[in-house]
């Protein structure tokens, strides 16, 4: 297997030059023994990059992608392929995991958690008035209307 690392994507291919990434459905020989899957996340589900048969093959592949693509969130599993299925049904178990929100290297993407909601003190059946703004009022028309006798009564 050859790993290369090209504008830092990570391009990986078998012996035989064959792309063992997107693989949907693995052939005959994959599904035999125990495998090793390189997986990264896509929203909530995992998409599957490369699955290989030994352990050191597939920690060498996490390794390079994790250099390859250090803000992305990826997986290496080991992974049993169920007897009769069509590599669709497996059992798997977590090897290596690289997350790069708890190293700090990208902010968290998940949602904020919404502002607690204020209390509203219960009304007592009236609406609240503002009292400065009326006060306001009646204070510059006070004003005003003495403004307007000093000058028509002459004092």
């Amino acid at each position: 297997m050859s790993v290369t690392v090209s504008a830092g994507r990570l391009a990986s291919r078998g012996d035989s030059g064959e792309d063992p990434g997107r693989m949907t459905s693995p052939d005959a020989t994959a599904l035999s023994g125990r495998n090793h899957a390189l997986q990264r996340a896509e929203g909530r589900s995992w998409r599957t990059l490369a699955v290989r048969p030994g352990r050191e093959e597939g920690m060498r592949l996490f390794s390079a992608a994790v250099e390859a693509e250090p803000r992305r969130v990826l997986r290496l599993i080991e992974v049993d392929f169920k007897d009769g299925s069509d590599g669709r049904e497996f059992d798997w178990r977590l090897i290596d995991l690289h997350d790069p929100r708890r190293r700090g290297l990208v902010p968290d993407l998940s949602p904020a958690a919404p502002a607690p909601a204020r209390k509203v003190p219960p009304s007592r059946g009236r609406a609240r008035v503002p009292v400065r703004l009326y006060a306001g009022v009646v204070v510059l028309g006070a004003v005003l209307a003495a403004a307007i006798w000093f000058v028509t009564h002459g004092v």
